[in-house]
């Protein structure tokens, strides 16, 4: 390294620049450094630290180590402490000679100890002194050469002086040119492999701004793209056996903070996966990698592949793992899973996914499909969210397959299966989704709560389903993956839109709309293209009858003219849905005629459907708003529909179809749906159809959660299930035994108004049972009704009954007097037990309730007559009530003497 040199700098033609990725486990990349921290993090395969033997900060550095030797004295020393080095390769002989605060080594002084070196290292690769690229440090090494080259040119071998590679240093930027000092550079690089002949090594090289004009980002951004210019020059040219870039500047610095994290540099030396750059793993050889993700992918489309990589660390963006085959990181004592605060991390595709090592786990985790495993070590779920879809398995393992993962203060949502222990603790909610979601070992909640199915009951399927016949891309956000820059064909053809950026649909709720549960706002989003030559294929479907549909909310109609909703493109040809203010245009510009269709609609959710009949007879285009038909053209002539230019969903792609500007512009509101049917032109009964699957209510659906070992409920932790009509409940059925220990039980009711007696609602099975319930929160129910829980811990079953019915058998009887005696002055939760006034206490106003109530049934009218042995029972009861009041009386008052 040198300080306070300044280099005239010679520009070259710019480079052009393509974003790079350094080659996982490329053998040509080290570091510049002792420390195992940084080594790992750099993704280096071998480092040097300016010194000969292998430092305490190094142990653990998973790279081969190459010692350099810097100054001569106790040489013979030196060269035995390498030898006793296992798995050395090269050495690095003295390190800028011709600085005296660095090796301070002659020309002479140099040839006179490598001989010693060279008979002491017969089996390891010597490499030159790395001199400064300057006038000093290449004037030192061309007289070097010259004295190697003229020891080789006598007829005797024994005394030539073996070079096998030549080093350099270069710090020969000083300003944020990113082109011009990778120009620069890379003509060094070249210059000294054609000087001397031999392969080269760059042990130092970095811009740094020796004067101090620029700030530390302006040259920590000229780095990061530097390295992205010279990366992969480097790894492309032959010659070149190895290079470490030097980051001991505060402006070069390339890793930074606890957990170690890449800067902008470290991104583009480690090879940080960006949003849109993936890497495959499919052919690859085990490799010590971190693999550092910023909204990239990893993936694996080959064969299943073990040790892939050591470690995953998703650090911003909404990153991807993907498997079509199973893979896994290796199981080092140095591996890891991080997802940072703010980050996102999905696990998409069908195989399974194995990740060993300590998981920190502050951003949010997404299981989609597959399997995804965390083994051997625990994990540390503090303030992120989890997320497992239905049909996708999160497993959780200790060492062995033994101990409890516990999540702290943590977000878990399970639609699918969660394979292993698991505590939730300090504040943690685990919330339960879809039909069944499963936990296939014991589950602890500690001052935690369990939502089963979220708030509410959940939505079923449609009631009425779209026509399915024709039906070629079906866009529909509800489904759709969030968190990318696709929206993907809901058929599964790999014919996608592409966003600007990754965006996720947010969340819809209109009861007019019931089924329009997502959209995708593309106010925020901008719009998507895709489709590029789409329709001129396959026939071309550009002269087939085609139908298209859109459903989408207006939010204001003053926003504007020329909004595309849809628009298929070509140069002279197209078709275009688009919003101008409150008007609806319907536009086939085919290349028989430009037609238009036009109808006027409010702000709030709209379903609009073009339907293009083509007939040798006469072509007919119709518009439907709404599930009813607002225009239609017949005796038209179309013949070719669209080009093959790209389609715009939710903007303009490339065609005027349809509006007045060069492209279209984006539509201000929000996009649900998107759908186009080939050689298909929708009946008015069709359509509405359609319109009748987004209009129709959908049915309630319950959860189950199924929890294969026991679940425990303690410290405060609260279980959550929701009702609804016909005794539907949400459920949860534990193979093992319920343990409670201060946990509390809240239900809600998410059905039409009004429980009626005798309804009965099953929300627990159970092996067995420890404890109860602390408290509990039930629905309100109209005058004259109760809750009955006695068959909650035995049965699992809540229902609704008769106030007065204290045994909850559906008739108030004689049976009740003795609950009700048997609870006097007992604090129950209100409407249960034998509190049927609701106030929570068991008193004598109970009993009235019971007495004026008795002998009704469920079954019978409440306003019903009892019968006379009814009434004959009920005034013994009521005598026999008062004569034991009289007697604790007069008890009361004898023993007060």
């Amino acid at each position: 390294m040198r300080d306070g040199i300044h280099l005239t700098l010679l520009v070259l033609l710019s480079m052009a620049l393509t974003p790079y990725s350094v080659v996982a486990g490329s053998p040509k990349l080290g570091w510049a450094g002792g420390s195992a921290d940084d080594i790992n993090a750099s993704n280096a395969s071998w480092y040097y630290r300016w010194w000969h033997d292998i430092p305490a900060s190094a142990n653990g550095a998973l790279a081969e180590f190459v010692p350099l030797i810097k100054y001569p004295a106790n040489l013979q020393n030196k060269l035995d402490a390498i030898n006793s080095i296992p798995n050395v390769d090269s050495v690095l002989v003295l390190n800028e000679p011709e600085r005296v605060d660095q090796s301070d080594v002659t020309v002479t002084e140099a040839l006179a100890l490598w001989p010693q070196v060279q008979s002491n290292l017969p089996d390891k690769r010597l490499i030159s002194p790395g001199v400064s690229d300057d006038a000093a440090g290449q004037a030192w090494l061309d007289a070097f050469f010259q004295e190697v080259d003229a020891s080789k040119s006598n007829a005797d071998p024994l005394d030539d002086l073996r070079v096998d590679a030549v080093a350099f240093h270069w710090y020969g930027a000083s300003t944020p040119n990113a082109v011009s000092a990778a120009n620069n550079f890379l003509s060094r690089v070249d210059h000294y492999h054609n000087r001397y002949g031999l392969p080269v090594w760059i042990t130092e090289f970095t811009i740094h701004d020796w004067a101090g004009n620029y700030t530390d980002e302006q040259i920590l951004n000229a780095n990061a793209e530097f390295l992205d210019i010279v990366i992969p020059a480097l790894e492309s040219r032959s010659y070149v056996e190895r290079y470490a870039y030097y980051s001991f500047f505060s402006d070069a610095a390339a890793f930074s903070g606890t957990p170690i994290t890449p800067t902008v540099v470290g991104d583009a030396y480690a090879g940080t996966l960006m949003a849109g750059e993936s890497r495959d793993l499919a052919g690859a050889d085990p490799s010590t990698d971190v693999v550092y993700l910023r909204g990239g992918m990893l993936q694996n489309s080959g064969p299943a592949l073990t040790d892939a990589v050591r470690a995953i660390d998703a650090l911003q963006g909404v990153s991807t793992i993907a498997a079509d085959s199973d893979w896994s990181t290796l199981n080092l004592r140095s591996s890891f899973v991080n997802v940072r605060a703010g980050a996102t991390l999905r696990k998409t595709g069908d195989a399974a996914i194995d990740l060993y090592g300590p998981v920190l786990l502050e951003g949010m985790l997404r299981v989609e499909a597959g399997t995804l495993r965390l083994l051997e070590s625990p994990v540390s779920a503090a303030q992120g969210a989890t997320i497992v879809n239905a049909g996708a398995t999160l497993g959780l393992s200790l060492q062995d397959g033994r101990g409890t993962h516990t999540f702290s203060d943590h977000d878990l949502s399970v639609a699918g299966t969660v394979a292993g222990s698991l505590r939730l603790a300090a504040g943690s909610t685990l919330t339960t989704s879809g039909v069944t979601a499963g936990f296939t070992s014991n589950l602890t909640l500690n001052a935690s709560v369990l939502d089963v199915g979220g708030a509410g009951l959940e939505n079923g399927a449609p009631q009425v389903l779209p026509v399915a016949t024709g039906l070629k891309l079906n866009y529909v956000a509800s489904l759709d993956t969030p968190g990318d820059n696709a929206w993907s064909d809901a058929i599964g053809s790999s014919n996608s839109f592409t966003f600007a950026k990754a965006v996720s649909p947010i969340a819809v709720s209109n009861s007019a709309f019931p089924a329009i549960t997502a959209a995708y706002s593309i106010g925020s989003t901008g719009g998507a293209q895709g489709l590029n030559q789409y329709f001129e294929t396959d026939g071309p479907r550009s002269r087939q009858d085609a139908t298209f549909e859109v459903v989408f909310r207006v939010n204001d109609t003053a926003a504007g003219a020329d909004q595309v909703l849809l628009e298929v493109g070509g140069a002279a040809s197209g078709v275009g849905i688009v919003l101008n203010g409150d008007e609806l245009l319907f536009n086939v510009d085919g290349t028989g005629g430009d037609i238009d269709l036009r109808a006027t609609l409010a702000p709030g959710w709209h379903q609009a459907v073009g339907v293009i009949d083509l007939d040798a007879g006469g072509d007919t285009v119709t518009l439907y708003l709404n599930g009813q038909p607002v225009g239609s053209l017949a005796n038209q002539s179309v013949v070719d529909w669209s080009g093959g230019n790209l389609s715009g969903l939710g903007a303009g792609a490339s065609s005027v179809t349809g509006v007045t500007s060069t492209v279209g512009s984006p539509f201000h509101g929000d996009l649900a749906i998107a759908r186009y049917y080939q050689n298909k032109s929708l009946s008015a009964l069709e359509v509405e159809q359609n319109f009748a699957a987004i209009t129709s209510p959908l049915a309630k659906v319950a959860s189950l959660l199924q929890v294969e070992g026991d679940l425990r409920l303690e410290n405060g932790s609260e279980l959550r299930v929701d009702l609804g009509d016909h005794g539907v409940a949400d459920k949860v059925s534990i193979a093992g035994s319920l343990s409670l220990d201060d946990a509390t039980l809240t239900v809600a009711y998410d059905g039409e108004p009004g429980i009626q007696a005798g309804s009965s609602f099953d929300v627990l099975d159970f092996a067995a049972v420890q404890g109860e319930f602390a408290a509990m929160t039930l629905p309100q129910l109209d005058s004259g009704l109760m809750w009955n829980t006695g068959r909650l811990l035995s049965e699992g079953v809540v229902s609704v009954t008769l106030a007065g019915d204290y045994n909850g058998d559906g008739a108030i009887d004689a049976a009740d007097y003795t609950v009700w005696r048997d609870a006097l002055g007992s604090a129950v939760t209100a409407f249960t037990g034998a509190d049927g006034d609701g106030d929570g206490i068991v008193t004598a106003a109970d009993l009235a309730v019971w007495s004026s109530r008795y002998g009704e049934s469920i079954s019978m009218s409440a306003t019903a007559v009892p019968e006379p042995t009814n009434l004959v029972a009920l005034s013994l009861l009521l005598v026999n009530y008062q004569l034991s009041v009289r007697r604790r009386s007069r008890q009361t008052f004898s023993r007060s003497f």
